[in-house]
């Protein structure tokens, strides 16, 4: 349950991508380089590119730092560059509910102390009395099943028995108890349950990411590289909150603002769904506000009924 930061992902995707790809280059068992750029080798391109691309690939990855960065300044590019930027976002009407509404959710309370850090007279294992006379100064706030918990944090549910004058003060827990210490004792609340409502939307996402080196040819492979990433990692994205994803690219957004010495492909990543959830009651509720609606005396000529005073209401 959170808001999903889609643009964090996909760099956390994408760095976990290239890092595993560096690691596999000239692995016995399986180069990814080769995986992705075997066509390189394919008789009708082995003769203009072949292996000696597919090294000039690895020994880039090998030797060049891919800056990975939420959006760029361009008085401050530094490639190779992958700039992931937000292209478009709406909210899907066509899945929206009352309210936002997703479902409710019971959540733990933690105890609450009531009586803390304090030595017990004594335990009667016949009974189950726990004499604390003279210990405390009163029994505010202790009840059938609040619990008893002694100095080695064994725990006792407080079954009746409650006394609290000025001269005695004890309650119950379970008789026959063969080992209780007394030291160092606290009573505590029981665990109740509270229900939350949880509220959602969901979201459709475009987002730019901007594959930029200093020479066509590697700006294309990087660009490869990327798309790899995030077909291999599909099943991951989903997991991570990003579903149905799909893309388009491009090489001329933005290519007329960047300088002339570098190139530049976007891959546009169409996420068709993005949840965002929340606990409703997060947010205290606001009062009523109190405005003055002036109607124009051309709209609503009575002369006596030309200012409405509007009151809102926080049950709404």
């Amino acid at each position: 349950m959170s808001f999903q930061l889609t643009e964090l992902i996909l760099e956390a995707t994408i760095r976990d991508g290239l890092q595993a790809i560096k690691s596999s280059i000239n692995s016995p068992t399986l180069d990814i380089i080769d995986d992705i750029f075997g066509s390189l080798k394919e008789v009708w391109l082995q003769t203009y590119f072949g292996q000696n691309e597919i090294n000039k690939i690895k020994n880039f990855l090998n030797t060049q730092t891919i800056n990975i960065v939420q959006g760029f300044a361009l008085a401050d590019i530094k490639p190779p560059l992958i700039a992931i930027n937000l292209n478009n976002n709406r909210e899907a009407e066509e899945y929206e509910v009352f309210e936002d509404f997703k479902e409710e959710v019971d959540t733990d309370i933690l105890p609450q102390v009531i009586k803390a850090s304090f030595n017990a007279v004594s335990y009667d294992p016949s009974t189950g009395l726990i004499d604390v006379t003279g210990v405390l100064s009163d029994l505010n706030g202790v009840y059938n099943n609040t619990f008893f918990i002694d100095g080695n944090a064994n725990q006792y549910s407080i079954v009746g028995g409650i006394t609290d004058t000025p001269t005695d003060k004890h309650f119950l827990i379970n008789p026959n108890i063969t080992s209780i210490n007394l030291t160092n004792c606290t009573i505590v609340s029981n665990v109740s349950i509270s229900r939350v409502k949880i509220r959602a939307t969901r979201d459709f996402e475009e987002i730019m990411l901007s594959i930029v080196t200093e020479e066509a040819l590697l700006t294309k492979y990087l660009y490869t590289i990327i798309k790899y990433i995030l077909l291999a990692y599909k099943k991951t994205l989903i997991s991570r909150g990003l579903e149905l994803t799909t893309y388009t690219g491009s090489d001329f957004n933005r290519q007329d603002r960047l300088p002339e010495n570098l190139f530049v492909r976007n891959l546009m990543l169409r996420i068709n769904f993005v949840e965002h959830s929340w606990t409703g009651e997060n947010l205290p509720i606001l009062g009523a506000i109190n405005d003055t609606l002036c109607v124009p005396r051309d709209l609503y000529p009575r002369e006596d009924e030309t200012t409405l005073t509007i009151q809102s209401c926080t049950d709404c």
